[in-house]
């Protein structure tokens, strides 16, 4: 746990320094570490509104839509009834009922980035003992002629002599090795499957 002054940050536009860590808030500060940081603030005002990221595969977009999920898959009733601000009662999601919906409806891209991506993963829960699993259906999806991008993290722990999952458990190794195992999956084309490890 580490506290830093917002107001100085906001007054002096940076803060640069070596900080004392505590285990939590009743802890001494320095019971838990050091931490050098340097944090650069920015308001809003000052920046451009049309400034994008350079060098990037995509370029930015207006109009697009962000989904945020708290729950992967919820049950009907399963949570208990919360108002938003309008008294109206708030929808609890489905995250990969409506990821699936997404990107079965896709026809030129799927592009996936994530910390453990699991292709033996369902995506639909609903009781159907055919559902299918998330590699199998991404592989489906580049038959169709859809560009399908796995950007998947790469966990340093795996694939040493001692362990092959790794402590994070992210999958890392099965989803590569899964992207390469199908012979149509390996070509250039522009409609190929693509995994990339980020290292």
């Amino acid at each position: 746990m580490l506290f830093l002054n917002a107001h100085e940050l906001a007054r002096n536009g940076s803060l640069c320094g070596s900080y004392r860590m505590q285990a939590d808030a009743d802890d001494k500060p320095g019971s838990a570490g050091n931490l050098k940081i340097s944090l650069q603030y920015t308001p809003r005002r000052n920046l451009s509104l049309g400034m994008g990221v350079s060098d990037v595969y995509f370029p930015m977009r207006t109009g697009c839509k962000l989904s945020l999920f708290q729950d992967a898959h919820v049950h009907d009733k399963e949570l208990p009834e919360i108002l938003d601000r309008a008294e109206k009662p708030r929808l609890h999601r489905r995250t990969f009922e409506e990821m699936f919906g997404a990107m079965t409806l896709a026809r030129k891209l799927i592009y996936i980035a994530g910390w453990s991506v699991h292709t033996e993963l369902q995506m639909v829960r609903s009781g159907q003992k055919d559902a299918i699993k998330l590699g199998d259906f991404l592989v489906e999806k580049h038959r169709q002629g859809c560009c399908v991008v796995v950007l998947i993290w790469d966990d340093p722990t795996n694939n040493t002599a001692l362990v092959e999952e790794g402590i994070m458990a992210t999958s890392d190794e099965q989803t590569y090795r899964y992207s390469l195992i199908p012979e149509t999956l390996t070509g250039t084309s522009h409609a190929g499957l693509l995994t990339e490890l980020v290292r």
